[in-house]
């Protein structure tokens, strides 16, 4: 049938007048009906030796397609009577059906979407051919009904597959469904290269038959299309072809001279041509080379994406600029990629193949070929090799099957075979796809993805961090170092799966039977998966589908991806990523984040209530401890516990609650509250309103563009992102890296620097200031101030109060001398200093001098020089071998470790070890209470105390004062003019001289000897023994126990600081603690007793006992005492004879007189405090049988030395006094009879 183009014309701009002719089109379409009738049993009969098996793994070549094939998919659609032919459609250009495609004279009928396409295009003029290729392309999506797929619908994890509307074409094409899985990255990101083929030769064959029916009608006029072969038959000669084309000479684009250059290349035969003759002359016509050789068109790209073919020759084809696909022959071949992510198909022969630049896919195919894939990420394919191939990237070798003879360079990735592979990688990060069969695939160096795709596969990652997926059959996954990933996302899977790390295998859908070593994450399928970490950190992904996350141990990262899904974070810190869909989420133990950052809308989270909105979801979730929003408008409100909440973008609300919270609301206008706890908070971008509420808040705008200035005192912020934000309740401010100016209030602050030249001004209140890096202004005005001077070049103005310099951060030794009011740094860097009293040292060798202040001057680590001058200091070499040097005034030596030389200098001077061994010290504490909560340890009745260390055999230090020497488990002391001793918290023997020394044992089982001179020995936590010697010494109690020798002198007993009731009997020496046994105390004379309820016997020799608070009982015998029982409802016995003064205190006493009890004119008791009035004291002659009532008392008012006293007397030898008191306001309520 021959389409002239007078009737195409008279279709589209004259339709009208076709319905003048519809019997005769109808003649006609009948004629053509039976024309099919007719021809097709011939055509299937020639047919018949021709068929071929297609196989059900690829698609066959395009031209192998059997007419018996086509006619059985189609034989049913042309014969049927019923279809109804457009009579339009048979003056439109014409092609056969294949597999599932109609006739295209049929489809256009069916399909008035077509039609129309058609119709555009057939009255484009040659000057409008730019984009003719797209224009066919969404002909052919229209004829084979695949125009609605999403082009991107078979987007791998990996990266982009073959377009989804050329795989649907291809199926429409063959009559079967794509089953193949494609080769290169990841999953099908490069197609296969079947169905590469068989769409490229499709698309050439069908744009040949369109372009000569359709726009290049008016060249090829006489062109005959025929039905039976599927071919046009041009029916003219080159020169009439050429003459036609010297009316468009220089007029037509170069992509219009390339498809005319296609078409006669393919008609060669017919016109009786070579390429070369073509070439010339279209070259010549279009003004510009138009590249044909071998029997092939084009075989020089564009710069557009390319579809090139070679011949049955040896063909050198080059792609250029684009996306180019190349296509080899059987012969040898060169081919060149150059631009572009290309993709190069030796087919046979061997060829050379050169990806250059951009990300190519390279086959070559049968043959030994060499290969270079040049720049980009380029992938190494075997995917049409008929037996297995073993290919390692880092050696260069290639074996077996296609790869058999071939060599390469320059390859990142490979696509093994449909058989049993041996893929090894290099050092890169390379994209293994085994493709069918039973793979064994090594990453070996670089992070590595590992595909096995079908059959039994065995991937192992080696080095670096990998993700192995073995998709279908039993696949064994080893990742080896680094931090791994088994991945199950796989666009073609159908089914969920059930992965448990921690067993090391899987159980369900494609995960069935697969083992997994060294595997720390997972990413699901897009179907309902069970996942299951291990004791590492894990990554756990669900993706969609409704999965069931266990983190496990270990600080995970679990997404549960879209779909409603249940979270079980486990111990550890774990991250929570939420998705769509409404999940259940439990953080387990540790500080657990729940984040909504990839949120479509704004969150609202509550975390009182355990609950969070976005959108229309709800997630419910507990054990959470912190919070990130979106990136829209969140309302996130923390708990109790230390939240960390994120707002990220849009204006968010953020209220932290209870707890010491870090917040960060982002970008935006947001408002934030810290309410209880001590709050951090990250500025950012955005007006913000920021109130810090109770406790020490911090802001902190390190992250500023520029500098900003800060007034806490006046509410004032400028600069920077702190531009527009309003502080309330804030206590803390973190500056920028440029120039700020930072003000304090009355309150305690910190207020930083950072970089940049600050100036600084702490306000009232105790103030923390650094400038950081610049040079500095630091004002700490009112308040004891801490100036951190470890950075920049500082001048330093402390203010009133008790300042301090700290250089304990610095990366070198410091020199300080505040007599000079300076300080120096290693790098030359030298800050001047004002009103600054106190100093802390770097961790390295300092010299540190004192002034005529008290000086508080710390060392820390290093071997320090520290002299304090004059008056009185507080030194402190820390660790290290340092030298200490008081001077003036009665000095503080703290040390620690180290050998320290120290000389005391005038005053009374103290050398202070409680912090020797500190850590060491809480490690025993902790094993202590270990073993005190075992059933053997725990107190056995009412107010036991735990006052004996469990674990008391610790050496501790050896002091001698007399000898000036100090000896340590590590080095040695040595000292001068030191007076005073605090031991350590181990069992420490000290000797003092003959002044009068103060010695604290502190804690341990201590042995103490005061030597001469009046002393106080102190005993705390610990089994001590404490030795008076000569002199009036004080023995101090504070806890613990110990032995007591008063040695020779006056010597006392002080509990008062003691948290448990004592016995004290001076009498028989001991006393008992608490509810210890009986302790030694030797000869003491005084007492000064607890807080509690203590009983305390004199022993008949002149005594002065303080009974302390609490209701206690004291025993008096001979000898003169002075007794004050102080708070408490006391009650005094009175025995034996001597002067005694009692002061009974506050509370209610009792004087209990005993027979025991005598008096003369000398020797008389006098109550300095007897209170009368309510409450009362009383007097107890209840030991009295004679005295029933107050009248068998003699009470009379007598003045002594014009004092008056009421004398009363029991008998003729026991008489008792009550200062200023007189007789008539004594009644008997006031006493405790016998009958009582």
């Amino acid at each position: 049938m021959l389409i002239t183009n007078e009737y195409v014309g008279q279709v589209n701009v004259a339709k009208k007048e076709l319905n003048k002719l519809k019997e005769l089109l109808e003649q006609e379409a009948n004629g053509l009906y039976s024309y099919f009738v007719a021809e097709l049993p011939k055509l299937v009969a020639q047919e018949k030796n021709k068929k071929e098996e297609i196989s059900d793994e690829e698609f066959v070549d395009f031209n192998e397609l059997t007419n018996q094939f086509v006619l059985t998919q189609r034989n049913q659609t042309i014969l049927n009577s019923e279809v109804k032919i457009n009579p339009e459609t048979l003056f439109m250009p014409m092609m056969r059906g294949y597999g599932e495609l109609p006739s295209f004279h049929i489809a256009m009928s069916e399909n008035a979407n077509l039609k129309a396409l058609v119709e555009e295009f057939i009255t484009l003029g040659l000057d409008s051919l730019d984009y003719i290729q797209t224009k066919i392309m969404n002909i052919v999506y229209e004829w084979a009904g695949v125009t609605h797929i999403d082009e991107n619908a078979r987007i791998a994890a990996g990266g982009a597959n073959i377009e989804a509307r050329k795989v649907a074409f291809v199926e429409q094409l063959t009559g079967q469904a794509f089953r193949q899985l494609g080769a290169a990255k990841f999953v099908g990101q490069h197609a296969s290269t079947s169905i590469q083929k068989v769409w490229d030769t499709a698309l050439i064959r069908i744009s040949k038959n369109l372009l000569v029916q359709g726009p290049m009608m008016e060249i090829f006029a006489k062109a005959e299309y025929f039905f039976d072969n599927d071919n046009i038959m041009l029916n003219t000669n080159f020169a009439e072809t050429i003459a036609i084309l010297q009316n468009w000479k220089g007029k037509l684009s170069y992509s219009t001279w390339v498809q005319i250059g296609y078409i006669l290349a393919t008609s060669t035969q017919e016109l009786g041509i070579s390429i070369e003759e073509i070439k010339a002359k279209l070259s010549e016509l279009a003004g510009e080379a138009i590249m044909l050789n071998s029997g092939m068109f084009g075989l020089i790209g564009d710069d557009f994406d390319n579809i090139i073919k070679g011949t049955s020759g040896s063909d050198y084809i080059k792609g250029l600029k684009g996306n180019d696909k190349l296509y080899g022959s059987d012969a040898s071949d060169h081919l060149e990629g150059d631009e572009g992510d290309d993709e190069l198909y030796g087919d046979s022969g061997n060829d050379h193949i050169y990806g250059e630049k951009g990300d190519d896919h390279i086959e070559g195919g049968e043959g030994a070929d060499y290969m270079d894939g040049g720049e980009g990420e380029n992938t190494l394919s075997y995917g049409d090799s008929p037996v297995g191939v073993k290919i390692h990237l880092a050696k260069g070798e290639a074996n077996y099957g296609h790869a058999e003879g071939d060599n390469f360079k320059n390859f990142q990735n490979i696509g093994g075979s449909e058989f049993n592979d041996h893929l090894t990688g290099d050092e890169k990060d390379n994209y293994i796809n085994g493709e069918g069969g039973d793979d064994e695939i090594h990453g070996a160096e670089g992070d590595d993805d590992l595909f096995g795709a079908k059959g039994h596969d065995a991937l192992y990652g080696e080095e670096g961090d990998d993700t192995l997926s073995g998709f279908e059959g039993i696949d064994n996954m080893d990742g080896g170092e680094g931090v791994d990933t088994a991945s199950y996302h796989h666009p073609y899977a159908t089914v969920g799966v059930n992965v448990d790390l921690a067993r090391g295998y899987g159980i369900g859908g494609y995960a069935s039977g697969d083992t997994y070593q060294n595997i720390e994450n997972v990413v699901g399928s897009k179907f309902n998966d069970v996942i299951k970490g291990n004791a590492e950190n894990n990554l756990l992904k669900g993706m969609e589908g409704n999965d069931l996350l266990y983190g496990e141990a270990g600080d995970d990262k679990l997404v549960g991806g879209s779909g409603e899904n249940k979270i079980f974070a486990g111990a550890g810190n774990d991250y929570i990523l939420t998705g769509i869909g409404a999940d259940e989420i439990d953080g387990g133990e540790g500080e657990d984040t729940i984040s909504y950052e990839y949120a479509s809308s704004g969150a609202v989270v509550n975390m009182k209530l355990g609950m969070s909105i976005t959108g229309i979801d709800q997630n419910n979730f507990i054990n959470i401890e912190n919070v990130i929003g979106s990136e829209h408008n969140d309302q996130i409100n923390g708990d109790y516990k230390d939240n960390k909440l994120y707002g990220l973008g849009g204006n968010d609300v953020i209220e932290a609650g209870a707890g010491n919270d870090i917040i960060a609301p982002g970008e935006g206008d947001d408002k934030a509250f810290g309410e209880d706890g001590d709050d951090y908070f990250l500025g950012d971008l955005g007006a913000d309103e920021i109130d810090g509420g109770k406790g020490k808040d911090t802001v902190d705008y390190s992250k500023s563009f520029e500098g900003i200035k800060i007034n806490l005192a006046k509410n004032i912020t400028s600069g920077g992102i702190a531009a527009g934000d309003k502080l309330y309740n804030i206590e803390n401010i973190v500056g920028t890296n440029f120039a700020d100016n930072l003000i304090g209030d009355d309150h305690d602050n910190q207020l930083h620097g950072m970089g940049g030249d600050d100036k600084i001004c702490g306000g009232k209140g105790n103030d923390i200031i650094s400038g950081g890096k610049g040079k500095n202004q630091l004002y700490g005005e009112e308040g004891n101030d801490l100036f951190l001077l470890h950075e920049g070049i500082n001048n330093v103005i402390g203010g009133e109060g008790y300042n301090t310099a700290d250089y304990s951060k610095a990366s070198a030794g410091v020199n300080i001398n505040l007599a000079e009011k300076q300080g120096k740094k290693s790098t030359g860097e030298i800050d001047s200093f004002v009103d600054i009293k106190g100093t802390i040292g770097s961790n390295y060798d300092d010299i540190i001098i004192g002034d005529e202040e008290d000086n508080i001057l710390s060392g820390n680590a290093g071997n320090d020089y520290i002299n304090g001058g004059e008056w009185h200091d507080t030194i402190s070499g820390g660790e290290g071998n340092n030298t200490l040097v008081g001077e003036g005034g009665n000095d503080i030596f703290l040390v620690s470790a180290g050998s320290n030389d120290i000389d005391g200098g005038n005053g009374v001077d103290t050398i202070n070890y409680s912090n020797l061994r500190e850590d060491e010290y809480k490690l025993i504490i902790e094993k202590e209470l270990e073993m005190r909560s075992s059933n053997q340890s725990l107190p056995t009745y009412a107010l036991q105390q735990f006052n004996e260390p469990v674990l008391s055999d610790t050496k501790g230090l050896k002091i001698d004062l007399n000898l000036g020497y100090v000896e340590k488990s590590e080095g040695y002391d040595i000292f001068t003019n030191v007076e005073n001793i605090v031991g350590s918290h181990y069992d420490d023997i000290i000797i003092g001289d003959k002044q009068n020394n103060i010695l604290d044992g502190f804690d341990g089982d201590d042995e103490i000897h005061g030597g001469e001179g009046n002393d106080m020995l102190i005993a705390r936590r610990g089994k001590s023994k404490l030795y008076g010697d000569e002199g009036d010494d004080t023995f101090k109690v504070i806890a613990g126990t110990a032995d007591i020798y008063g040695g020779i002198g006056h010597n006392s007993i002080d509990l008062i600081l003691y948290n448990l009731p004592a016995q004290v009997n001076l009498d028989k020496k001991y006393i008992i603690y608490g509810e210890h046994v009986a302790n030694m105390l030797e000869n003491i004379t005084d007492v000064r007793g607890t807080a509690y309820n203590d009983v305390i016997y004199d022993n008949h020799e002149t005594n002065i006992i303080a009974a302390g608070n609490g209701d206690d009982e004291i025993y008096l015998t001979d000898g003169d005492d002075s007794v004050n029982s102080e708070k408490g409802d006391d009650r005094i016995y009175l025995g034996g004879i001597g002067k005694k003064q009692i002061w009974g205190g506050f509370g209610k006493d009792t004087y209990i007189i005993t027979p025991k009890y005598s008096s003369t004119a000398d020797n008389k008791t006098i109550i300095v405090d007897f209170e009368y009035q309510t409450p009362t004291d009383k007097i107890d002659v209840s030991q009295f049988p004679a005295i029933h009532s107050i009248e068998d008392l003699s009470i009379e008012q007598i003045y002594d030395n014009d004092i008056m006293y009421a004398n009363i007397k029991i008998s003729e030898d026991k008489e008792i006094r009550l200062f200023d008191v007189k007789v008539f306001d004594l009644t008997a309520a006031h006493f405790i009879f016998t009958d009582h």
